[in-house]
């Protein structure tokens, strides 16, 4: 069950994953949110904000920003902030699937320890590694919560988590739920190959280095599974066909227009 929505005004705080859809939600939050979002610094290789300090920077008088997105962001939030109702906002992605596509990201970049291992040598090189690394449990230690926790404030509506193989209806259940979704058309940005044949985790890594990523994705799953069935019911082919459709629309005539006048803009402002 959802808490109870109070007076006070939202404060979205978006925990942005490496390859789970990120970049092409942050232009939807971009969109929405215009001159009230703030994206923080890459933030990979940087401490992650603590909620103290989202907290500090809410309790600075009057504040416009409304959305706060990056890799920096955890779903470690301010959750009970008096001022200001802090939701949390992620997107999930099948641990195995998420991996896949940062191997070819890493391939596509031109990293040379990357590039020189086939996918067998790469998982080899994981395992070795201690559990701190980077690519051990990625998404359970970017979120920075433990997992019964995260599941508590699923359920409470603290947190609101997308699997990213069901981002279109993630997107649905998010403006159903928050006015501030006002258009939720995206075009697809930044994109790498998801499973391919010959590339699988053996169990023994994935209980290993990967196994409180599948708890996660398996309890948002199931999570997002119930608060889509409620929302929706039998509505939600209809409501996912009308969305692709203002999806199509915005790829093919929104985005080249927008382009084309900035272009010229950029243009005249060289005049």
């Amino acid at each position: 069950m959802f808490k109870m929505l109070n007076s006070n005004p939202r404060f979205f705080c978006f925990s942005h994953i490496p390859k789970t859809a990120g970049t092409t939600f942050i232009s939807v939050l971009e969109r929405n949110f215009y001159g009230k979002l703030h994206r923080t610094s890459h933030g990979f290789y940087e401490k992650k904000l603590q909620p103290e300090q989202i907290s500090w920077a809410l309790n600075q008088g009057e504040n416009h920003l409304r959305c706060l997105a990056g890799h920096s962001v955890s779903a470690n939030l301010p959750f009970e902030h008096p001022d200001y109702d802090v939701i949390g906002i992620t997107i999930i992605r099948d641990p195995i699937d998420r991996l896949i596509s940062e191997y070819f990201y890493l391939q596509k970049m031109g990293f040379k320890k990357f590039v020189q291992k086939d996918w067998n040598g790469f998982l080899d090189e994981i395992a070795q590694s201690t559990p701190d690394t980077f690519f051990w449990n990625t998404q359970y230690r970017f979120l920075g919560l433990p997992i019964n926790e995260f599941a508590k404030r699923i359920n409470v509506g603290n947190l609101f988590v997308i699997p990213q193989h069901r981002f279109d209806e993630g997107l649905l259940l998010l403006q159903k739920r928050f006015f501030e979704f006002r258009d939720i058309s995206y075009v697809s940005q930044n994109i790498n190959p998801s499973r391919r044949d010959g590339f699988e985790c053996p169990s023994w890594f994935i209980e290993k280095c990967m196994a409180q990523d599948v708890e996660l994705f398996d309890v948002a799953c199931r999570a997002f599974d119930s608060q889509l069935d409620n929302a929706f019911g039998e509505r939600l082919t209809a409501a996912i066909t009308a969305h692709r459709a203002q999806c199509f629309r915005r790829k093919v005539v929104k985005e080249p227009l927008r382009k084309l006048i900035s272009r010229l803009n950029s243009l005249f402002m060289r005049w």
